[in-house]
């Protein structure tokens, strides 16, 4: 069984910085699109790792997410459940 979260990936000069709205404590910083996906979906195995599933919070429908103009929203997917 799998679960999911979207990530917002914030364009900056400086890089991609990656957060997820329903995991405020979930962060993670990359140079490309593609490292950004691994990245993101390391950071969220590793934020789920330590936490019972029950714990986990509800993930968030894409349309309850707002996005800023220089923001992508990023459906990360993992099998690993703590």
């Amino acid at each position: 069984m799998g679960i999911s979260y979207y990530s917002i990936f914030q364009y900056d000069n400086d890089g991609i910085c990656i957060s997820f709205p329903d995991l405020p404590e979930c962060l993670s910083c990359a140079w490309s699109d593609e490292d950004a996906k691994k990245m993101a979906q390391e950071a969220l195995e590793l934020y789920i790792e330590d936490t019972p599933y029950e714990r986990l919070p509800k993930p968030s429908c894409s349309s309850q997410i707002i996005l800023k103009e220089s923001q992508k929203l990023i459906l990360i997917t993992t099998n690993k459940l703590g």
